[in-house]
């Protein structure tokens, strides 16, 4: 009889597998022989068999490698298997070469105490469980890719240790499954690749594809991975409290067009090649509570590579963080959307791009003199960003204690660098303009719409193209107000930008 083995034996917890070809008439069954690393090594003599047939599946390690065990425990290699089910065999291969690849002796078992080893998790879980915290140094393995499918609610509680070991491996969340996450702040949930690698890029991450709405983590931890984004929700959506992201080789977080978030608070992300969040949906920016924290990170902003805003009767906030947000391609806010931006938000405009604020839109930008709302771009130079393009016709939409700079490209931008469209019915108070790129501070598409309903008050505007010529700043339509001639607040507006 062997002795007991320790560290290097590893269990593995059945999982559902669908096996093509295979029907429940047939005594064909199917043996799969898989691979924790394909760089590493392969394993040949699986396929299909008949009941009572004896499989013989060897592991091959690279040069550079070796095997080490399989994910059930055995290190016997050749393994020779007589047929009764189908079955999955992954073998472990590990960096380094060995003389010995394996136990080939036909005598003897391996004796393996459940309790002292990790549980393996590979395949795909279709049925709901929890997993629990085992007092390892690492509960539970993941090898390659896991698949949380079906309507499967898997529950991961306080304590509890997940290794992904291979650089592939990934765990997808699918179907209409969930994943919950109940850490605590003493024994938080950690994820990792393996324990030996800890340079980023060990493992591929998380990924939600799923259209529950019921994925809820709190006090997790995320560390080294993936070369895309550690997490990726694509669809579904996620809440996320008390976690922190360190290390990816790409961004922290990611959310795709279906992508949601409920509640990103008192999160820590650090330690990313690029983004902390990038977002493809900014619905997801009024579910970023103002308790986040990022450092460490390569492009250390908040990212949104979508420009719009509307979604009818949706009410977006964005909330002052600790870095800025970049939108590349500007700000487009139209229908009947609802749009907050609350004091000390900093945001960074893209190159050549518009912030633009459609007529059914209510829009509340509204800083503080101590904490004023910032739009810039993303470079920090004249002209950089195209324009402020303001048509709300909702007389609640007000600007306050804001400071623009870096707006007004010359055409084939509007070359100004606030653009008040009809009927706009806007509220601009305490707010200025400086770094202005373009001919012209500001346009009025309409002379008259502009003297009846938009109001201003302390507007200033600084450092435009033709800053020498004090009767060309303003243009109505395609004319030129030269001392203010048309209307006496049009009037106003000429003469205060002297």
């Amino acid at each position: 009889m062997k002795s007991l083995l320790k560290k290097s034996s590893i269990l593995i917890i059945s999982a559902l597998f669908a096996f093509a070809g295979c029907t429940d008439t047939s005594d064909v069954y199917t043996i799969i022989g898989g691979s924790n690393s394909e760089e590493m090594g392969t394993v040949t003599g699986d396929g299909n068999f008949h009941e009572g047939d004896v499989a013989t599946l060897v592991a091959e390690p690279k040069p550079g490698y070796h095997f080490m065990i399989w994910a059930d425990g055995s290190r016997k290699n050749p393994r020779k298997i007589t047929v009764s089910k189908n079955m999955v065999l992954m073998a472990i291969f590990a960096i380094g070469e060995r003389p010995n690849n394996g136990d080939d002796s036909e005598d003897g078992e391996e004796i393996i105490d459940p309790d002292s080893q990790p549980i393996g998790l590979s395949g795909t879980i279709s049925e709901s469980m929890t997993l629990k915290d085992r007092g390892l140094d690492v509960d539970y393995v993941v090898y390659d890719r896991l698949t949380i499918g079906g309507y499967a609610n898997v529950t991961i509680e306080p304590g509890v240790t997940i290794m992904v070991s291979s650089l592939f491996g990934n765990i997808t969340v699918a179907n209409s499954a969930s994943l919950n996450i109940s850490g605590t702040a003493a024994n938080p949930v950690v994820f990792v690749g393996k324990t030996d690698d800890i340079d980023t890029g060990s493992w591929q991450g998380i990924t939600l594809q799923t259209n529950s709405t019921d994925n809820h983590w709190e006090h997790a931890v995320f560390k080294n991975g993936s070369s895309g984004s550690l997490i990726s929700v694509m669809e579904g959506s996620l809440s996320m409290k008390s976690c922190i992201i360190d290390g990816s080789e790409g961004n922290g977080i990611d959310f795709w067009e279906k992508g949601n978030a409920s509640l990103i608070e008192d999160c820590i992300f650090k330690n990313c090649k690029y983004y902390p969040i990038l977002l493809s949906n900014n619905r997801v920016l009024s579910a970023l509570g103002d308790k986040n924290d990022f450092f460490g990170n390569g492009e250390n902003f908040i990212w949104s590579n979508k420009n719009a805003f509307n979604i009818d009767n949706e009410e977006y906030v964005i909330r002052k963080m600790t870095v800025p947000y970049l939108f590349s391609e500007g700000i487009d806010i139209s229908r009947n959307t609802k749009v907050t931006i609350e004091p000390g938000v900093k945001i960074l405009m893209g190159l050549e791009t518009k912030f633009v604020v459609g007529k059914d839109a209510l829009f509340k930008a509204v800083g503080t003199s101590s904490e004023p709302i910032t739009i810039r771009g993303d470079e920090d130079v004249a002209g950089y960003w195209d324009v402020l393009r303001l048509e709300s016709a909702n007389s609640n939409s007000i600007m306050e204690h804001c400071f623009i700079t870096g707006a007004g490209m010359e055409p084939p931008g509007f070359d100004c660098a606030l653009l008040i469209g009809d009927y706009c019915a806007m509220t601009l108070r305490n707010c200025s303009f400086t770094k202005i790129g373009s001919d012209f501070a500001v346009t009025v598409f309409s002379a008259e719409d502009f003297a009846k309903n938009f109001k201003f008050e302390n507007l200033t505007f600084k450092d435009a193209a033709y800053k020498n010529m004090s009767d060309v700043y303003v243009s109505v339509g395609y004319g030129i107000v030269e001392g203010g001639s048309i209307f006496d607040s049009l009037e106003y507006l000429a003469d205060m930008l002297k």
